[in-house]
């Protein structure tokens, strides 16, 4: 039962008007599970300036970019994305 739950949630928070991150070939980033990245643990940080992440031990696979920014990296559920907006604002802590 919790189970459904949780992946209803995690099924409704992808619906809305998000940024969709998509690679150089234009190729849509593959959603994973905030467990597979740590994603979780830094939901936290959605609201600060992008500039508290220097002096943050993160783990070794990070990628911190502006939203809309091309990424050239495929998409890789170990990797924790931290996406900031025009102010330098984190607005998306994930995992791809």
């Amino acid at each position: 039962m919790h189970r459904l739950l949780i992946l209803g949630m995690v099924a409704l928070a992808g619906c809305g008007g998000a940024t969709v991150a998509r690679n150089e070939t234009g190729a849509e980033a593959v959603p994973a599970s905030p467990a597979s990245c740590g994603a979780g643990q830094f939901q936290d940080m959605i609201g600060k300036h992008e500039a508290n992440l220097q002096v943050m031990t993160l783990p070794p696979m990070v990628r911190i970019y502006q939203q809309g920014s091309p990424l050239r990296e495929a998409p890789d559920p170990e990797r924790l994305n931290f996406v900031f907006d025009n102010q330098r604002i984190i607005r998306a802590v994930n995992c791809g």
